[in-house]
């Protein structure tokens, strides 16, 4: 057996509003979509190359940093819409306690090229980011909040 849980967010929303579209409970909605996906061989159409790995994240797991590194990004970004950020400042953003814990997640978002490196900073000059098209969809994903 396979147990999904999906925390509330963009997803469970638009889940619920088609659900009561249908008259289903969203349970029923989210099992439907993977019956007629799996038996109509529609996985690679429905992903169309969106890495699922980085959705599904229990909350002690490190990937749940990337998506708070991740989601912190933007409240950085520069007139030039590059981000414009330290490991220092986004941990503090953060309130988090390792500055080495946000660097590895953020160089796994890189990893998997959902943030891209723009220039490399220097002592007292940060580096300059930028999401890239996967991440911006990966942030339209999990939402913002």
């Amino acid at each position: 057996m396979i147990s999904v849980r999906i925390p509330e967010g963009p997803i469970t929303e638009i889940l619920s509003a088609e659900a009561g579209r249908r008259n289903c409970k969203p349970e029923q909605l989210a099992l439907s979509l993977l019956h007629c996906a799996s038996h109509g061989g529609l996985f690679e159409a429905v992903l169309d190359g969106f890495d699922p790995t980085i959705l599904l994240t229990p909350r002690n797991d490190r990937r749940s940093l990337q998506i708070r590194v991740i989601r912190a990004l933007p409240s950085f970004k520069a007139p030039n819409g590059t981000i414009l950020a330290s490991i220092t400042d986004i941990t503090q953003r953060l309130d988090y306690s390792s500055r080495g814990a946000v660097r590895n997640a953020l160089l796994a978002l890189m990893n998997k090229h959902l943030v891209a490196l723009v220039e490399r900073g220097t002592p007292g000059k940060p580096s300059r980011y930028r999401l890239t098209e996967q991440g911006e969809a990966f942030l339209r994903e999990v939402g913002r909040r």
